[in-house]
């Protein structure tokens, strides 16, 4: 089947953060700016997934949702098919999304005043959950090897001490789009486990990985692994649904489960939005062709922000891209200030894109642009892009 990816859909004044935000955030008006921020895609979902919900909106009584068995067996049947890990049902808990699920498990993990290793530059919604639990970010930057970025644990053996509770990992990595190799990971999990730290592995992108790179679920290393790692993952990054607001939290540990589940308790999150458990079991079990042929499409998307910007762009430079659907430019080589490359983004070429400083350490003259969208318009983009720099 062809699935539709060209087609733009004018999602203005439909509540769209994306759309209908960025002149808040960006000074972009929508009328003729284009939105490339927001981590959500400009294409439809599965159609089984809208099918899903018409079905339900349909009935007309939305009550409280309850039995939940064909919403975890589309998730376990999904882990294993895709990522090759046998997940429990019993292991998952559901959250109102990956956010809400990463702040619970500070809560739940960490006291005020413990470290928490951040791997920065990273998603910038980490700094505040880590700060607004009363802990304190280590960060520990990662290092640009041959133009891709490397965890370097050498730095992170004289940072950590006795208050180091947790690392939150970002796999694939966010913003900068590595897929991290199995060695990679173990490394990392020797380092962890060997000084008690817990693992927290946000994998919402880990079904949008390229050809030529495997993504490895960090839990998946092991039975003895598991027990030391809670593993974040959601349909929303995959299938275009995150404004269901659903998140899946898989632990394996049945202590720390037990006392994840009794934080959720204390904060009144008692399981999932009705429409987001309908979208994400439409989609696991639906969706795995719509997702072959969304990847084959993004990569060329891939492909085109990488052309456009060594041929038009001297100075700029994209981080190779493994996985994700979003680009992470480095505006260094033109020698502008952070400033002005932000003036040049926003005012001349009327485009919304995330500024790298928010994502920490590393991100210092960099830019964020998602390339999820038709071609027409990530062309469109990418020519006012270029025109804005074309005097550097």
């Amino acid at each position: 089947m062809h699935y539709d990816f060209d087609t733009v859909i004018d999602r203005r004044g439909t509540h769209c953060e994306k759309w209908d935000g960025m002149e808040k955030h960006y000074g972009v008006s929508p009328r003729d700016g284009i939105a490339m921020w927001v981590a959500d895609m400009e294409f439809l979902p599965p159609p089984e997934v809208n099918d899903a919900i018409r079905l339900s909106a349909e009935h007309g009584i939305h009550g409280y949702p309850g039995d939940f068995g064909a919403y975890h067996e589309a998730i376990v049947e999904w882990m294993a098919r895709r990522h090759g890990w046998n997940v429990n049902p019993e292991w998952i808990l559901t959250s109102h999304g990956v956010v809400m699920a990463v702040s619970l498990l500070v809560q739940t993990f960490c006291r005020p005043g413990d470290k928490v290793v951040l791997q920065t530059p990273v998603y910038y919604p980490f700094f505040k959950i880590v700060t607004g639990n009363g802990c304190e970010i280590l960060d520990n930057p990662l290092v640009k090897i041959h133009g891709r970025y490397e965890m370097d644990l050498d730095a992170l053996e004289a940072q950590v001490d006795r208050r180091t509770r947790m690392l939150i990992l970002c796999s694939p990595h966010n913003p900068g789009g590595r897929v991290w190799k199995p060695d990679e990971l173990e490394n990392l999990l020797e380092f962890c486990l060997s000084r008690d730290i817990l693992i927290v592995s946000d994998e919402i992108h880990n079904d949008l990985v390229y050809e030529g790179h495997t993504h490895t679920v960090l839990a998946s290393l092991g039975p003895d692994v598991a027990q030391h790692v809670i593993t974040c993952t959601s349909a929303s990054k995959t299938f275009n649904l995150a404004g269901t607001s659903t998140g899946h939290v898989i632990i394996p540990n049945d202590s720390l489960r037990r006392r994840f589940y009794r934080q959720m308790a204390r904060c009144g999150v008692h399981g999932p939005n009705k429409f987001g458990l309908l979208a994400a079991t439409a989609a696991y079990t639906h969706g795995e062709p719509w997702l072959d042929e969304l990847l084959i499409y993004l990569r060329g998307n891939r492909d085109r922000v990488k052309e456009v910007v060594e041929e038009r762009m001297p100075g700029v430079t994209s981080m190779p891209l493994e996985g994700t659907y979003l680009s992470w430019l480095d505006f260094s080589g033109t020698g502008l200030p952070m400033d002005e490359i932000v003036r040049r983004v926003q005012q001349d070429a009327r485009l919304a894109l995330n500024h790298g400083p928010t994502f920490g350490l590393g991100g210092e003259n960099h830019m964020r642009l998602n390339f999820a969208c038709p071609r027409s318009m990530l062309n469109e983009a990418l020519d006012r892009l270029a025109r804005a720099f074309a005097d550097v």
